[in-house]
């Protein structure tokens, strides 16, 4: 079996990419900041600030509260629809060729993919997310 240049190329920058995506999303979900000063579970960039402390007044605990409910939309979602996006091509393509598929179809595939998983996760929040946390921002300003 000869494999193309071009194929090896693609392959490298997709694990590469598929590599740094990963190291970064670890970062961001198990440290409060980029320097890694704070690290561990319940300690993500994308909510960490909402950690409840003793003595917090009601206003700081309702600032918390709308911290900790928009994770999602603090959260980087083109990395983690990368990663998906990458596993699902390559078990897809490998189940049906039953072989490793050559780069440009892996990549082609990773594109499809990524678009359909990004877009889902985009649709998601504009209808559900979004208006879920302007209801939960009501009723923190009715508190």
């Amino acid at each position: 079996m000869k494999i193309s240049w071009m194929t090896i190329l693609i392959y490298i920058i997709i694990i590469i990419a598929f590599w740094f995506a990963l190291k970064v999303e670890r970062s961001d979900t198990h440290c409060q900041d980029a320097k890694k000063t704070v690290c561990g579970e319940g300690y993500g960039r994308a909510y960490s600030l909402g950690i409840p402390e003793e003595g917090d007044d009601l206003q700081t605990l309702k600032n918390k509260i709308r911290i900790t409910a928009r994770y999602d939309v603090n959260s980087v979602h083109w990395r983690k629809t990368f990663i998906a996006a990458v596993i699902s091509a390559f078990v897809i393509l490998y189940i049906l060729y039953s072989k490793i598929p050559s780069g440009i179809k892996f990549g082609t595939t990773i594109i499809v993919i990524y678009i359909i998983f990004y877009v889902s996760v985009l649709a998601f929040q504009k209808n559900i997310g979004h208006p879920a946390l302007r209801q939960l921002d009501t009723i923190l300003e009715k508190i």
